[in-house]
This record gives structure tokens, sequence and C-alpha cells, in this order.
């Protein structure tokens, strides 16, 4: 029998050691300027293609419900398609242990240096982020759990923010982006 889990999205202040923990399943939360699920307050589209607008960071976490006498390893995240609009890009860091854990106030500074193609790394959190990739025809970023075989927080948070310079497509509030694969392996 495999592993039970949950992907939680983790928002709010640090209340009793956790902040607010809420499961996450297709399509159920949104990149915005608000430390909300799905919150309405839409990314600014730069009016220059030189400069990035950033979300606030959405952290990610994922919990081991029921181990069934097995042990995780090679965590790994990534995209499950390209996103659907131009000038966006997806940045992540896995750098950070989920006591570690900012809520999110603010989304990184926006300047010139990032660009939607990904060149140059933003930073989340203290962090060096990276380009989210493709799951299947790159090598998802990874990060070990050390043989995970209990019951509670496996690997690190995974933290992103989405990017939009002034080419940027997308229109509307908030922006729903091509759905995140989580994988391992179970022994």
């Amino acid at each position: 029998m495999a592993m039970v889990t949950t992907l939680n999205l983790l928002t709010g202040p640090v209340v009793s050691g956790n902040p607010t923990q809420t499961a996450i399943g297709a399509g159920t939360f949104k990149y915005n300027r608000e430390d909300t699920a799905n919150g309405v307050t839409p990314l600014p589209i730069p009016v220059s293609a030189t400069v990035t607008a950033f979300s606030f960071v959405k952290s990610f976490q994922l919990v081991v419900n029921n181990a069934n006498s097995l042990t995780m390893t090679s965590l790994a995240v990534g995209l499950t398609a390209p996103l659907a609009f131009t000038g966006a890009v997806l940045m992540m860091t896995a750098a950070h242990a989920y006591s570690a854990y900012t809520q999110a106030t603010t989304p990184p500074a926006q300047d010139g240096s990032h660009g939607a193609g990904g060149s140059t790394a933003c930073t989340i959190n203290g962090a060096a982020a990276s380009m989210m990739v493709l799951y299947g025809s790159a090598t998802p970023y990874a990060f070990s759990v050390v043989g995970f075989s209990g019951t509670g927080n496996a690997g690190n948070l995974v933290e992103t923010v989405l990017g939009v310079d002034g080419t940027c497509t997308a229109t509307g509030s908030a922006t729903a982006v091509t759905s995140l694969t989580w994988s391992w392996s179970e022994a």
C-alpha cells in the first residue's frame, strides 16, 4: 500500500509554532499579491519588458499522513506543462526547512535583473531561487528527504513566486498557472 500524503499551502503568521495549513488539490490556489490561496489582488504587469514584478511567495509542504511502513526518498517537483501565457516565469527554492517558514507580506523586489526568462535568480526569503522546470522533459528540482519513514512534514518547504514582465499576456485578477507535480520514491 502506498504512502498517504497531503500537500499543504502555508499562509498567515506562525501561531503556536505553525502557520495556517490548507490542503491543496487541483486548481485550488492562484498567484496573487495576498497571503491567501485564492486572493484577487493581481500582479501588476510592468510597462517595461525588462522589469519583472513578482507575486507573494506561495509556500508548500508535503505531509505524510500514513507511511504504511514505507520510506520516502528522492522527492522532486516540476511543472506539468509550459506556462499558458508569455512574459511569465515560475521561480522556486527548497532551501528552507518548515521551521524557517516566513509569512508572505510583500513580494520579492521588482527590478530589471530577473527577466521573465528566468536567466537571473530572484531571492525568496533570503535564498536564491531558480526557474521551475518541466517535469519529464528536464530534470525536476529534486531534494532529499533522507529516507523519511515516519509521519509529518517530509522534506523542505517548496517556496514559489510567479514573475511577470511587460510582455505578459495574462489578464484578469489573480493568475492560475500550469499544475505542479510532486513525486518521490517509496520502498
